[in-house]
């Protein structure tokens, strides 16, 4: 486990007869055991699916993004926070959801739609909604 399969060329391989070696699976993968024939279990290297990353070589599985954090394709290392502006509140996701036209977060990595704030020269009203300033408010 931690392995997969590589041809002459150094490229994973899924079958054995095209294998001639084992190599570490890089980080932004992880080992997934694709059959077990009786001569052993066979394992690949693949690519983490979006939302899910991982930063180690020779690992067994991909991390979930956390909850604020995205990542929105194959093979990341890393997942990245949502931006101002935006919040993710689930985790293992592959992007961010904004915030209405009149709110916005003050931070990056925002995980629910309560971080999003009413913009500058706004406030919010009593039935939460957010307004223009008017002067001498």
């Amino acid at each position: 486990e931690g392995f997969g399969m590589v041809d002459a060329s150094g490229h994973f391989v899924e079958n054995r007869s095209d294998a001639v070696a084992c190599n570490i699976c890089s980080a932004g993968t992880y080992s997934k055991e694709i059959k077990d024939d009786g001569l052993g279990k066979t394992f690949q290297c693949s690519l983490c699916l979006p939302g899910y990353s991982q930063e180690n070589t020779y690992s067994t599985k991909c991390e979930p993004c956390a909850r604020g954090m995205v990542s929105n394709k194959f093979g990341s290392t890393s997942c990245v926070p949502c931006g101002v502006g935006e919040y993710q509140p689930l985790q293992a996701q592959q992007s961010c959801l904004a915030c209405n036209q009149s709110r916005t977060t003050q931070l990056r990595g925002a995980t629910s739609p309560q971080d999003c704030v009413c913009k500058m020269d706004f406030i919010e009203d009593m039935d939460l909604q957010c307004i223009a300033c008017r002067e001498g408010v």
